[in-house]
């Protein structure tokens, strides 16, 4: 299920998908996902739509989202 769920979530909001924790366990998973984007709104607009998205599913639980951002230097 986390292969499949990895892949509908890259191919639907163009995202890097990878499992992040919890690989020893049969019930939970950790999912990482990144996104570039040129600026913060884009990226904003796309994570919120995986996050609803993922709320959405009644096959997955989603239980907390962290964000963090890396900004080019300037």
């Amino acid at each position: 299920m986390i292969k499949g769920l990895s892949s509908h979530l890259a191919r639907t909001f163009n995202v890097a998908v990878a499992e992040v924790d919890h690989q020893d366990l049969w019930n939970r998973a950790t999912l990482g996902v990144a996104v570039v984007a040129p600026d913060a709104s884009q990226l904003d607009r796309i994570l919120h739509s995986v996050q609803r998205h993922m709320r959405e599913r009644t096959d997955a639980e989603l239980i907390g989202v962290s964000v963090s951002y890396l900004e080019k230097p300037e």
